[in-house]
């Protein structure tokens, strides 16, 4: 095993943008024991999963949350010898109806694999940037996020109305990027995400 791994990137500003568009977008999930590990792959050049396939022709959820009330934070813990990332992301689902208030219900069961698309958009090829988490190259589909909802009215003009999600995770590593294809549900039909 080698004593170090050599430091041979900078990391500069060069023709930065003061103000970009940031913030999380769109999410999508599914069972991250649906995953099919044979057309999962993990780049071993960079730190991104370039495909992500499902058994049984399985598609991901979409969850369009309000703007504004998505984050994500990762916290690197160093302890017992571990090198571990707890990962926390939020968002709002407006509007309280039965689908889905049903649909999550059944969401919660199981641990997801979460895709979370951010606003930011990559230089090469013009598709939203994206993160997964819930699945890395170390713990594999053993990390597995957790989904918990509340659903809440607040009695004011302008309160909350629906569903707050919020997904957390323990990784061995920091989420890397997708840079892929993902095929999504969109209606009674599948339709195909480019991200990355």
């Amino acid at each position: 095993m080698s004593e170090f791994c050599e430091f041979t990137v900078d990391s500069l500003n060069n023709c930065g943008d003061d103000f970009p568009i940031a913030g999380l977008a769109n999410m999508y999930i599914a069972p991250v024991r649906q995953l099919d590990p044979a057309v999962t792959v993990f780049s071993a050049v960079n730190h991104d999963i370039t495909a992500l396939g499902l058994q049984n022709a399985g598609s991901f959820m979409k969850i369009e949350g309000k703007v504004s009330t998505k984050d994500l934070a990762t916290e690197n813990a160093k302890d017992g010898g571990g090198n571990v990332f707890n990962i926390t992301a939020n968002a709002m689902i407006p509007n309280l109806d039965t689908v889905t208030s049903f649909a999550l219900k059944e969401y919660g069961k199981q641990k997801v694999v979460a895709i979370i698309e951010l606003f930011e958009k990559d230089s090469a090829t013009g598709n939203r940037k994206a993160i997964v988490i819930g699945l890395n190259n170390v713990m594999g589909i053993d990390a597995g996020a957790t989904l918990v909802y509340n659903p809440g009215v607040e009695a004011e003009q302008g309160g909350v109305n629906g569903y707050a999600l919020v997904f957390t995770a323990t990784q061995g590593e920091t989420p890397r990027f997708f840079k892929g294809a993902l095929t999504i549900k969109d209606g009674a039909t599948t339709a195909v995400v480019n991200l990355g």
